[in-house]
């Protein structure tokens, strides 16, 4: 006869593991994230028009995809009384911002004058794979055969 699992153990074992509930809400919002990633080309393009009937400039629509990140990104650190980052990781931060809010949606704009939001979102789909590419010559790093597998694999299903 086995005797039941002490109060510690229980504990334990629900840090472990989260309910279903939170991986369910997990999956869900994983999946909402994807679904609005998936809509930024096709809006980018509506938003910015082709070279023969331009609307908004890639500037403009830049500056305010970055704005409205901005409002809820600071909404949502103040909501949760996140800490100030220290000095030192600000050039990070900044580089970062640089490459994230900055370059790739002005970047992206600029090309989607030119070219269909299919075309941007195969080429889009690929840097993941570039990215690790050049991550691994970079920094001289050998990530493991399933690993580059996979990553072919993911990349060949975008395309």
């Amino acid at each position: 006869m086995t005797s039941p699992a002490s109060p510690a153990t229980a504990a334990s074992a629900a840090t472990l593991r989260p309910p279903l509930a939170d991986a369910t809400r997990g999956l869900l919002l994983g999946a909402v994230g994807v679904l609005i990633f998936a809509a930024t080309l096709p809006m980018t393009r509506l938003a910015v028009g082709d070279t023969s009937a331009p609307q908004l400039p890639p500037s403009f629509v830049t500056a305010g995809r970055a704005a409205v990140a901005g409002v809820l990104s600071v909404a949502w650190l103040l909501m949760l009384r996140a800490p100030f980052p220290a000095r030192r990781h600000w050039r990070a931060l900044f580089v970062s911002a640089l490459g994230t809010v900055v370059g790739f949606p002005l970047f992206l704009a600029l090309a989607l004058r030119q070219v269909d939001a299919m075309h941007a979102a195969v080429v889009t789909g690929v840097l993941p794979l570039a990215t690790a590419a050049v991550a691994a010559l970079a920094f001289r790093q050998r990530a493991s055969a399933g690993f580059w597998g996979c990553a072919v694999v993911g990349c060949a299903l975008v395309i």
